[in-house]
């Protein structure tokens, strides 16, 4: 069971309209910017904590000053969220492993805004009413009309989107399931299950190939540009340099979205065989980002954190349990057919048991592993 389900409609705005969320987001960026700089010098200069009622009160004062109005043009809960939004993110540092707040170059971040929950209202099934804006037309299809939590509309380089949760008890449990299945997550496979069913890794698609070649090459005459248009020690940014900085973050887009539309296939498919518990490694996907390895660079190209965040939503919605296997149990040593451990490098594919004779697939070994270890966990419990 689920607290919350989510939607996404795409908006399809005029030309005046898109002017206005443009503005809206801009706004929303420069606040944010001018509220972090406040919040740091404060910290820094004068050991005041970042709190609500402070950066609150700082933005108070800066939308009365005459050099920063336009702060004014954006509806008033708009900048409440975002000194929400700002707070948030610095708990964060020290509630998670989350960073220290950055502040949003333009160009460079997500263009998006808040939208007031109790001001949207859907009209005809595919007009959606914003906040300063007025009805959007949007996506049609239908949509509850109440209890809308935190709407934000985004740009994702090519199109506009509105995002709202609705908060309930949601589930669809099966009238039987069957056992459970554990997972061995990979780079030449994605992932292994102990069931014997491989997905592969979708990096070696050939249309993902091609995209991936495609991106270098913009990247490197972007480069070359920046080069020949060098004055002094500043890089000069030209009209032709725009268009080709826009080629590449939709190219981005394009190469996002294939790999998002795997990771959904792939979890949706393992949740739809019905298993009664579902077991995953516990891994330390930001550390083996950082490692200073021949393998980081591949699992940076690979979406582990979605894939597993996907996958435990989805088991709530269904009423699967999802165990996470301590990371540091060592599921590629242990023989799963006697339980003998032995080393295993990771040149070595095929697990060779020298007690009782096993030969195995590493990764199958290893998710097999992992199912009897979620086993075992679900039993204590």
């Amino acid at each position: 069971m689920i607290n919350a389900i989510g939607y996404k409609i795409c908006l399809f705005p005029n030309k005046m309209q898109e002017k206005l969320l443009y503005k809206f987001s801009n706004i929303s960026r420069g606040l944010y910017n001018m509220l972090l700089a406040e919040a740091k010098r404060a910290f820094y200069e004068e050991n005041i904590s970042t709190t609500f009622n402070y950066i609150y009160s700082y933005y108070k004062v800066i939308k009365s000053r005459e050099e920063t109005r336009w702060i004014n043009e954006m509806p008033v809960s708009c900048s409440i969220q975002v000194c929400k939004d700002l707070v948030n993110a610095y708990n964060r540092v020290f509630n998670s492993d989350f960073g220290f707040p950055k502040f949003k170059k333009k160009g460079k971040c997500k263009l998006s805004f808040y939208q007031r929950g109790d001001r949207l209202h859907f009209k005809e099934n595919n007009y959606v009413k914003i906040t300063g804006i007025g009805f959007i037309k949007c996506q049609k299809d239908y949509y509850p009309d109440f209890g809308y939590c935190n709407p934000r509309v985004s740009f994702d380089g090519k199109y506009w989107y509105l995002s709202f949760s609705i908060c309930g008890e949601f589930s669809d449990y099966f009238e039987s399931y069957n056992t459970g299945i554990g997972l061995d997550l990979g780079i030449k496979s994605f992932c292994t299950v102990s069931d014997g069913t491989y997905f592969k890794n979708y990096n070696e698609d050939s249309v993902l190939i091609k995209l991936n070649s495609r991106l270098k090459s913009l990247q490197r005459v972007i480069s070359k540009k920046y080069k020949i248009n060098k004055c002094g020690s500043e890089f000069v940014k030209t009209k032709n340099i725009c268009k080709l900085e826009r080629r590449v973050k939709l190219l981005q887009r394009r190469i996002h979205n294939i790999k998002l539309n795997y990771i959904h296939n792939y979890s949706i498919s393992l949740v739809r065989t019905k298993p009664e518990f579902i077991a995953v490694e516990d891994l330390d996907i930001s550390g083996m980002k950082e490692a200073s390895n021949n393998l980081s660079k591949s699992i940076q190209k690979l979406m582990w954190y979605e894939f597993i965040r996907q996958l435990e939503y989805k088991c709530a919605f269904y009423g699967i349990k999802f165990v996470k296997v301590d990371r540091y149990f060592p599921s590629s040593q242990i023989c799963s057919c006697c339980g003998k451990r032995m080393e295993m490098p990771l040149s070595e594919r095929t697990y060779n048991c020298d007690s009782c004779g096993l030969v195995l697939d590493r990764d199958l070994n290893a998710a097999i592993n992992i199912r009897n270890e979620g086993m075992r966990m679900l039993s204590v419990v």
